[in-house]
C-alpha cells in the first residue's frame, strides 16, 4: 500500500485512513468474516500464516483494504459538450446511514418510517411516501443554464441559498457555494416556539457577535452547533452553471464529500 512513501499519519488524513484499515485488518487474526472469505474466494487466497507472510499474499489483498468508503446518498449533476444537463438525487430516503441493514433479494429496505410518522399517517396503505428531494434545472428561454442537486437534512436550504445568491445577488458562484450553509432545525418546538418560528442552527464560528446579536434583538433565537454537528445535518450541493459571457460550464462541488459535479 506504499504507507511508507505517504506523508506521517497524524498530517495526512488519507495516511491516517489507510493505515488504520491495515491495522484493523491484521488485527482479525485467523478470524475470517464474510466479506474477506468472500474475496478471498473469489481470487483464490487463502488466510494461513505462510500465505499471511509472502508479499504475493500482500499485492492480492491490498485491493480489499483500498477499495473506496461506503457512500450513503449521493447528488450528481453532469453537463457534456452540447449543453445537455442532469441534476438527480440519489437516496434511502432515511436517518443518516439507516438503521434496519436488511437486504432483500438485493434490495436495501431503508426505514423512513422510523422518523416519518407525521408524513405516514397523512397518505394511505401503499402509497409512496413522500420526500423533500430537490434537484433542480434553471432554464434561460430555452437553454439550461445551471443545474442543482443537494443530499442532507438541510437540503432544501442549500437548494435555496445557491440559487437566491447565484440568480438574485448575481454573486460568484464560487463565493456562494464558500458562504456559511443554512442548516434547518429538525428538533421538534420546544417551549413558545411554532412550526414557523423555531431556534435557528448556525455554525459556531460563522457569524460575529453583534451579527448574533442583532439576531436575538430581533426575535430570531440561534444555537450555535460545533463543526462536526453542522456536518450531520448541513445541506450539501453541487452546482453546474453556464457563464453568460463565454457560454463555458462551470462545476462546484464540495471536495472528499458524498456528491459529484462534471461540466465536460
Amino acid at each position: 500500500m506504499k504507507i511508507d512513501r505517504m506523508e506521517p499519519y497524524f498530517k495526512d488524513w488519507k495516511t491516517f485512513r489507510d493505515l488504520s484499515t491495515l491495522l484493523q485488518f491484521v488485527e482479525l487474526g485467523p478470524y475470517t468474516p464474510p466479506a474477506v472469505a468472500e474475496f478471498q474466494r473469489q481470487n483464490g487466497l487463502q488466510f494461513s500464516q505462510e500465505d499471511r507472510v509472502g508479499k504475493s499474499y500482500a499485492r492480492a489483498m491490498a485491493p480489499l483494504l483500498q477499495r473506496d468508503p461506503p457512500r450513503h446518498s449521493d447528488a450528481i449533476v453532469v453537463v457534456d459538450k452540447w449543453g445537455n444537463v442532469a441534476a438527480l438525487v440519489h437516496s434511502i430516503n432515511t436517518v443518516t446511514w439507516g438503521t434496519t441493514g436488511i437486504v432483500v433479494g438485493g434490495i436495501p429496505i431503508p426505514d423512513p418510517a422510523g422518523f416519518q410518522q407525521s408524513r405516514l399517517a397523512a397518505i394511505q396503505p401503499g402509497d409512496r411516501v413522500p420526500n423533500d428531494m430537490a434537484p433542480v434545472i434553471v432554464m434561460r428561454g430555452a437553454k439550461p443554464v445551471m443545474a442543482v442537486s443537494a443530499v442532507g437534512r438541510s437540503l432544501i436550504a442549500e437548494t435555496v441559498r445557491i440559487l437566491l445568491g447565484t440568480l438574485g445577488n448575481h454573486l460568484d458562484l464560487q463565493t456562494v457555494m464558500e458562504a456559511p450553509p443554512l442548516l434547518f432545525n429538525f428538533q421538534p418546538p420546544k417551549g413558545e416556539e411554532t412550526a414557523m418560528r423555531r431556534t435557528q442552527f448556525v455554525p459556531e464560528t460563522a457569524y460575529g457577535v453583534d451579527f448574533l446579536r442583532n439576531l436575538e434583538a430581533a426575535g430570531t433565537t440561534v444555537e450555535k452547533k460545533s463543526r462536526l454537528e453542522v456536518l450531520t445535518v448541513k445541506g450539501t450541493a453541487v452546482v453546474g452553471a453556464v457563464d453568460l459571457g463565454t457560454g463555458a460550464w462551470r462545476s462546484v462541488e464540495t471536495p472528499a464529500f458524498f456528491d459529484f459535479t462534471g461540466a465536460y
